[in-house]
């Protein structure tokens, strides 16, 4: 709303001339007040195409917000996971202390007996202290483990609470020939990629809408009078108008060419930057789909290995008590059951974690 009073110099106006003539004034008094408005014509689909971008801008940040928390899901879960191996690998410890101290004992008999030297005794109870050694390391990756964990989660650090174990936690996954692609179309960095590619068509086609004429209406009512008293009398004192305005960038063409161009190179980048997302989320597909191939043959052949070097372990003790091993054979069959022990633990939580990433690349995770 604008207020006008325009007071026209006599010498300056023929209206002033002719006021002094009519109303004894050297001037002429004129009350106005207008309200405006202006419309640009949407010729060219401006509105949709921000919308469109806008739109896709919108769900590309909401993808990418998915995507975010997946990434926290898996770590998680691969953390979880990993807690419970570390587990397993202080029983193991605690399982091989056990065994290096009845082998100890045994020795320390046949020491006493003199059967045997003070070499054998001494690289026996080493044998032991390795074994006691790998108690603290685990306590201490335990306690790191649960607190990383903690922190994954939100919480502060703390004690985990276990439901099972390594073992109990292993899932069978069949693995198909094929991945439909719609599975991978779920992916919300794929998804946000996409979106990503629509926003970039809706600037490219924004900024080359830009170079063409715009037309825009400007209609305005308001009040008119040369008399303060009768300044809102109405209808009289109503005015209305309407404009019409057609403008052509021809001062800003260079600019605004370049500023289509810059939009066209960011949709090649967007378009190419979609292709590499679906190939690496296929190459994702893939890497996780072998290791848990290939992680199930090789925990069939450590739990081979495991059954063959316990009985090994067995029979060296029961040779040594005969006097048919040597104390290096009974250490040596020892050091690689519990070498074997760990592996497998190893191989069960690479195949948890490859699972955990197939899971995550086939899209799952949070909705």
């Amino acid at each position: 709303m604008q207020e006008q009073v325009e007071r026209i110099s006599l010498k300056n106006s023929l209206n002033g001339s002719l006021s002094a003539q009519f109303t004894s004034k050297n001037y002429l008094d004129d009350y106005s007040a207008n309200l405006r408005m202006s419309w640009e014509v949407d010729i060219w689909g401006k509105a949709a195409m921000q919308k469109r971008d806008a739109k896709a801008t919108y769900f590309a940040q909401k993808e990418n917000l998915s995507a975010l928390k997946t990434r926290i899901i898996v770590q998680v879960a691969q953390a979880y996971y990993d807690l419970l191996g570390l587990d397993e690998q202080l029983k193991i410890a605690q399982k091989n202390i056990e065994l290096s101290d009845s082998t100890l004992n045994m020795m320390k008999l046949q020491y006493t007996a003199g059967s045997i030297s003070s070499l054998a005794l001494n690289q026996s109870e080493a044998q032991k202290k390795t074994a006691e050694l790998l108690v603290p390391l685990a306590k201490a990756n335990i306690a790191v483990q649960e607190n990383a964990l903690q922190i994954l989660c939100g919480e502060y650090p703390n004690t985990v609470a276990r439901a099972g174990n390594l073992n109990a936690s292993e899932f069978a996954v069949e693995v198909p020939s094929g991945i439909p692609a719609s599975l991978l179309s779920r992916r919300p960095d794929v998804k946000a990629s996409e979106y990503a590619v629509m926003s970039a068509y809706a600037k490219t086609g924004l900024a080359k809408a830009t170079m063409y004429p715009t037309l825009s209406l400007s209609p305005s009512i308001g009040v008119n009078s040369f008399q303060f008293d009768t300044w809102f009398n109405f209808p009289g004192s109503v005015t209305k108008s309407i404009a019409a305005n057609l403008a052509q960038p021809i001062f800003r063409k260079k600019q605004l060419r370049t500023a289509y161009q810059v939009a066209l190179l960011e949709q090649e980048k967007a378009a190419i930057q979609f292709k590499q997302s679906y190939i690496t989320a296929v190459g994702e597909v893939n890497d996780a789909m072998s290791r848990l191939k290939y992680a199930d043959e090789r925990i069939v052949l450590a739990t081979e290995k495991s059954v063959s070097l316990e009985k090994a372990t067995s029979d060296a003790g029961l040779l040594y008590k005969s006097g048919m091993a040597s104390y290096l054979e009974v250490i040596v069959a020892q050091n690689s059951s519990l070498q074997n022990e760990l592996d497998v633990v190893a191989i069960k939580l690479e195949k948890l974690n490859a699972a955990i990433n197939l899971y995550r690349a086939l899209g799952g995770g949070a909705q």
